[in-house]
């Protein structure tokens, strides 16, 4: 775990951005309530808690087919230097039976396999969701009613900074955008959401960017196109990312 200073509202946005293009494929509705007069400076892993966010906001859409997700952000505030924030994704989805609770956070474990086989996935998020909290000092909570939904929710300690205000923050990040409009990027994936995330995340860097679903389909582009950058999916049916690679170099 790796502490330092991050803006919360930047990793709000992120997050909530990531999580409505995934919501949108499904027609699900996105829910946000944030409590007023957060801080925005905080001392923490930045990385990790957008790991773990994540990880549950994509399970609240994955295993909802209709409805809503709702993402609660709170705090209260234990001395002027500490804050407990306050998380919580609550979704229509498929639920949980009671019996299967103990069983939630083992790793490479699916529940309701029968119900749920259609959706990809290896069991192994919540589980490392659970152990990144626990590293933290916190815990993963759950309430669930099967055939109507789920809440995972968990309190976290973080530090308040005291070097820069909400307002310092954000000018500093809305002066360092990176844009290059000359750039042309190719990105290959054969999940069609992941290149919407990914073009989504590169719109305000205003480079050019290509999307491919397959290594071929990345093949016949890059004969046709001279790239800057090339991500490439390193699992793919038929190519696989390192097939292309060497494909691409040859």
């Amino acid at each position: 775990i790796i502490c330092e200073q991050y803006s919360l509202n930047s990793l709000l946005r992120s997050l909530i951005k990531m999580i409505s293009v995934r919501a949108k494929e499904k027609d699900i509705k996105i829910i946000i309530n944030k409590q007023k007069s957060l801080p925005d400076c905080l001392i923490g892993d930045e990385n990790r808690i957008r790991q773990i966010l994540l990880n549950i906001l994509t399970n609240a859409v994955k295993y909802t087919e209709k409805g809503s997700v709702i993402f609660n952000i709170s705090a209260y505030m234990e001395n002027d230097k500490d804050i407990i924030l306050h998380f919580s994704v609550v979704d229509t989805g498929i639920g949980i039976k009671e019996e299967d609770l103990p069983k939630l956070f083992k790793t490479f474990t699916r529940l309701n396999e029968k119900k749920s086989h259609h959706i990809e996935g290896t069991g192994l998020g919540l589980s490392i969701t659970y152990n990144l909290l626990k590293l933290m000092g916190s815990e993963l909570k759950v309430k669930s009613e099967w055939s109507k939904g789920s809440e995972f929710y968990f309190d976290l300690h973080q530090t308040v900074s005291e070097e820069q205000n909400q307002s310092d923050k954000d000018n500093t990040e809305k002066n360092n955008v990176f844009v290059c409009e000359n750039a042309k990027i190719l990105i290959v994936d054969d999940n069609r959401v992941n290149l919407k995330v990914a073009v989504s995340l590169l719109a305000r860097n205003k480079v050019h960017v290509d999307t491919a679903l397959s290594g071929d389909e990345c093949i016949e582009l890059a004969c046709k196109n001279k790239y800057n950058l090339i991500f490439l999916d390193y699992l793919m049916p038929d190519k696989d990312g390192v097939e292309t690679f060497e494909e691409l170099k040859n």
